[in-house]
C-alpha cells in the first residue's frame, strides 16, 4: 500500500524536470534571439526615466520673475497676437506658478509660449538637451530609422517585447526552487557576497534581479505590446469596459439658444472663473470654444501632466462663468482613460517620481539580465563545446603519444 502510494511521485518529478527542461531551452532560445535587443530597449528606456523632471527643470530655469506687482497682459491681446503671428489657437495652457509663460497650441506641434507680462515669446529652453532624449526615444522604439525602415524597426521592437513578456513567465517557472528552503530561497533572492567564478556571479544576478524586478518589468513589457498589436488595444478595451470601437458617450451639452459673440463672457474673466472653481491645480488647459459656443471646457492637472487619475474637467456657462460641472477626464470614454493609464504606466510616471524610479531601476535590472542572460548562453553554447573538444582533442593525443 505504502509502495504503491509513492510510486507515482518518481513519475512527477520526471514529468517536472523534463518540462523545466523544456522551458529552460525555450528561455534560452528567446533570450539569444531577442537579448541584443532587448538591451538595446533597457537601456534606452533607463536613459530616459527623468527626462520630465530634468525638462522641467530647465524650462523653470527659462522663466523670468517679474515680481508680484507686475501687470499682466490681456489674454486677449495675447490671442490676437498669436493669430496674427503665428497660427490660430485651438487651447491655451496656464500653469499655477506665476513666473510660467500662456501656452498656445494648434496641434502637437503648433505650439507657441508667451510671457504672460511683456508678451515676448519664450524661447524652448535646452535645445540640445531636448534633441538627445528625442533621438534617445526614437531609439527606444524603432532604431531611429526613417522612412519605411521605421516600420520594420517597430516590427522588431514589438517582436523583443512579446518575446520578453514569455521571457518574464518562463524565468518565473524556472526560478522556482525544486527544494523549498531557507537556503534555497537566499541564493535565490539574495546577491552572492563572493561569487567563486563569473560564472556563478552572472547565474547569481540573472536569478535575483529577474526575481526583484519581475512585477515592474512585466508592466513595463504588458504596457508597450498596447502600442505595437491591434489585439493588445481590443484587450485593454475589453478589460477598461468600454463598447465596440467608435462607440464612446457623446459629451453633454448645455441646450438653449447659441450665444452671440457679444453676449459670451470674456477670456480673461473666464479664466478667472476657471481658477477659482479649480481650487488648487499645476496647470489648466483651456479648449478655446467657437463663436456661437455655450460651455468652455477646462482641463485641471493637478499632478504631473501623466496622472490620468489626477485629472478632471471642468465645465463652465461662457456667458456667466457660473461651473456646470466637474468630471474625471474621460469619464465618458473608458477605453481613452485606459489608454492614457496604459501609456504611462509604460513609463511609471501615472504614479509619479516614485513609479518613474521604479521604472528606471526595473529598466536598469533588465540591462543587466539581458547581458547577464547573453554571456550565460555564450558560455554554455560556444566556450563550453570547445573547451570540451579542446579536452578530448588533448586526451586523444596523450593516448596515442609513445610511452
Amino acid at each position: 500500500m505504502t509502495a504503491a502510494a509513492s510510486a507515482p511521485a518518481p513519475r512527477r518529478r520526471g514529468r517536472s524536470l523534463r518540462a523545466r527542461t523544456a522551458f529552460f531551452w525555450l528561455h534560452l532560445t528567446a533570450g539569444c534571439s531577442a537579448g541584443a535587443v532587448l538591451l538595446m530597449l533597457a537601456v534606452t528606456g533607463a536613459l530616459l526615466t527623468y527626462e520630465r523632471q530634468i525638462m522641467a527643470g530647465l524650462e523653470r530655469s527659462s522663466w523670468v520673475d517679474h515680481g508680484a506687482e507686475a501687470a499682466r497682459l490681456p489674454l486677449r491681446s495675447l490671442l490676437d497676437q498669436v493669430r496674427a503671428e503665428h497660427f490660430e489657437p485651438k487651447e491655451l495652457a496656464i500653469r499655477a506658478d506665476p513666473r510660467a509663460p500662456i501656452t498656445f497650441a494648434a496641434g502637437r506641434r503648433e505650439r507657441v509660449s508667451l510671457d504672460a507680462v511683456t508678451g515676448s515669446v519664450v524661447p524652448a529652453p535646452a535645445p540640445e538637451v531636448d534633441a538627445f532624449f528625442t533621438f534617445v526615444m526614437r531609439i527606444h522604439r524603432w532604431f531611429a530609422l526613417e522612412g519605411d525602415a521605421r516600420d520594420a524597426g517597430r516590427d522588431v521592437t514589438g517582436l523583443a517585447n512579446l518575446a520578453f513578456l514569455f521571457l518574464l513567465a518562463s524565468g518565473l517557472f524556472i526560478w522556482l526552487p525544486r527544494i523549498w528552503s531557507a537556503v534555497v530561497l537566499r541564493s535565490q533572492m539574495l546577491f552572492a557576497r563572493r561569487p567563486p567564478t563569473a560564472k556563478a556571479r552572472d547565474y547569481n544576478f540573472h536569478h535575483v534581479i529577474g526575481f526583484w524586478c519581475l512585477v515592474p518589468l512585466i508592466a513595463i513589457a504588458a504596457s508597450a505590446t498596447v502600442f505595437h498589436y491591434e489585439w493588445a488595444k481590443d484587450a485593454l478595451r475589453a478589460l477598461s469596459g468600454a463598447g465596440a470601437v467608435g462607440e464612446a458617450s457623446e459629451a453633454k451639452v448645455v441646450e438653449g439658444e447659441t450665444l452671440p459673440v457679444a453676449d459670451a463672457r470674456h477670456i480673461d474673466a473666464l479664466v478667472a472663473d476657471a481658477r477659482a472653481a479649480a481650487g488648487a491645480f499645476e496647470r489648466l488647459t483651456f479648449t478655446l470654444p467657437h463663436a456661437g459656443a455655450e460651455v468652455l471646457e477646462v482641463i485641471v492637472d493637478r499632478g504631473n501632466g501623466a496622472q490620468v487619475q489626477r485629472q478632471s474637467v471642468l465645465r463652465l456657462d461662457r456667458r456667466t462663468g457660473a461651473v456646470l460641472g466637474e468630471a474625471p477626464r474621460f469619464a465618458d470614454d473608458p477605453n481613452r482613460w485606459a489608454r492614457f493609464f496604459n501609456r504611462f504606466l509604460h513609463t511609471g510616471e501615472v504614479y509619479g517620481v516614485a513609479g518613474q524610479t521604479i521604472a528606471g531601476l526595473a529598466s536598469l535590472g533588465a540591462a543587466v539580465l539581458a547581458w547577464t542572460g547573453l554571456a550565460l548562453a555564450w558560455r554554455r553554447l560556444v566556450l563550453t563545446p570547445i573547451r570540451r573538444r579542446a579536452r578530448r582533442r588533448s586526451a586523444l593525443a596523450n593516448e596515442q603519444a609513445p610511452a
